[in-house]
């Protein structure tokens, strides 16, 4: 729900991940609050995912690095919602619910 919410709400957030995903490593001081802000980021999506656990909906796994991973996916979300392409945040969301469920299917 989530990244939903900030598919259809939040386009700045996005820019925000981007410009910083994008910030020059040559001063220290702004690389470790790039670091800082991304892992902030990063620790909300992974109390999701600890909640999608411990309530059944998805199987057991590394929640950091799935929060990393949702991450990224919501970085690269504009580049399939632009005009080049035109999915709609429900297209991208159908499509990771699918591989989710199919991950964690136990067959």
């Amino acid at each position: 729900m989530r990244a939903e919410v900030v598919l259809k709400t939040y386009p700045q957030f996005i820019d925000i991940l981007q410009v910083l995903h994008g910030t020059v490593e040559d001063d220290p001081r702004l690389e470790a609050k790039r670091k800082e802000i991304y892992a902030s980021v990063a620790k909300t999506v992974q109390r999701d995912i600890i909640k999608a656990v411990q309530e059944g909906l998805i199987e057991p796994i590394n929640t950091e690095i799935a929060s990393y991973m949702m991450v990224g996916w919501l970085e690269t979300a504009p580049l399939l919602m632009g005009q080049d392409k035109g999915y709609t945040p429900e297209d991208l969301i159908d499509t990771l619910s699918v591989m989710i469920s199919r991950a964690t299917r136990s067959d």
